[in-house]
């Protein structure tokens, strides 16, 4: 370690700390650095509640099953607001994938999701059972 030769860092800790101790006779309360904070709440939403976010006074979308109110963020979404209120209130994922967005976009996104979608697995399943049988020309009885 170059500069560093020759130097007791046990022995200047050491009175770094007697130094502490001998200016103060009476404990100190020290803020921690780093305070871990709680897991955030997780809301499980149905897309029918989601359904009823669908305007600018209240914007919620669906991203691969997580629930985001994005209506603070309307105004400085880069590609425009109305983007976001074509999809309001309902599934956005393929609006949201078929624009190519940045990992930026994606981090930005962390901030402003509320929950998750209940029942999604069964809806997403249903939901390509129902297409695949309509692309084949058939249907569910």
């Amino acid at each position: 370690m170059d500069g560093f030769t020759g130097v007791d860092f046990k022995k200047g800790l050491s009175r770094f700390v007697q130094t502490l101790l001998d200016s103060s006779s009476k404990l100190v309360e020290v803020e921690p650095v780093f305070e871990p904070k709680p897991a955030p709440d997780v809301g499980q939403f149905t897309l029918e509640d989601v359904s009823f976010h669908s305007d600018a006074s209240s914007c919620w979308i669906v991203i691969a099953d997580k629930v985001y109110d994005v209506t603070d963020f309307l105004h400085t979404h880069p590609g425009g607001e109305e983007i976001i209120l074509e999809n309001a209130g309902s599934d956005a994922t393929i609006s949201f994938q078929s624009k190519g967005h940045s990992a930026s976009a994606v981090d930005t996104m962390a901030k402003y999701c509320i929950g998750e979608l209940v029942q999604a697995s069964t809806r997403a399943i249903n939901h390509n059972v129902n297409g695949l049988l309509v692309l084949c020309g058939l249907s569910r009885q």
